[in-house]
């Protein structure tokens, strides 16, 4: 008799009715957190946009006096992606900006140091840090190399300024500079 009573229908429904309790909870607390993460997610995106608006138009801003220093003032304006990586320029001539396919790799080698630069000023304020370039400029030619090597001369009041490179003999008019070729250190 007893066995029969277990298994009859009102105890398996009254199983069953826990087992659903049981994972209603469970899937509240799951839509909890849930709710929980994508509210998280919007504060955050919402404060990082806050934070990269009040960054991005001054390093825009800087990044094309820059261009203008180094590129005999072609360009009114650098475009910058929302992870301050180059969109495009817009030459003096036009009145949209160009993508970075339609500029030279010398142009676009010197636009990403112009960014860079401007970037760690704008950040850094007044702080004095080190800025570290691997081998940026291997397309610039000598003309433009001779304005760069003018503003990595200025950029030493501010920074501590570290370029990695194969071509030494690009950087020697910098003459306050110390060179170390890592292949004689042991």
């Amino acid at each position: 008799l007893e066995n029969v009573a277990e298994k009859a229908p009102y105890a398996r429904l009254t199983t069953l009715e826990e087992r659903y309790r049981h994972l209603e909870k469970q899937l509240q607390r799951e839509l909890i957190k849930r709710d929980a993460m994508a509210l998280l997610k919007n504060t955050l995106d919402t404060r990082r946009s806050q934070a990269l608006s009040g960054v991005a138009e001054p390093v825009e801003l800087r990044a094309t006096e820059i261009m203008r220093r180094i590129g005999d003032s072609k360009f009114s304006h650098v475009t910058l992606k929302q992870n301050f990586l180059p969109e495009g320029v817009r030459p003096d001539v036009m009145q949209a900006d160009v993508s970075l396919d339609n500029i030279s790799g010398g142009e676009a080698e010197q636009l990403h140091l112009a960014v860079r630069i401007a970037l760690a000023e704008t950040l850094v304020k007044n702080d004095r840090h080190f800025m570290l370039l691997d081998d940026v400029l291997t397309a610039t030619d000598s003309i433009r190399m001779e304005r760069i090597l003018g503003i990595l001369q200025e950029m030493t009041q501010r920074f501590q300024v570290i370029v990695m490179t194969c071509h030494p003999e690009r950087y020697g008019k910098l003459t306050t500079a110390r060179f170390i070729d890592l292949a004689q250190v042991s």
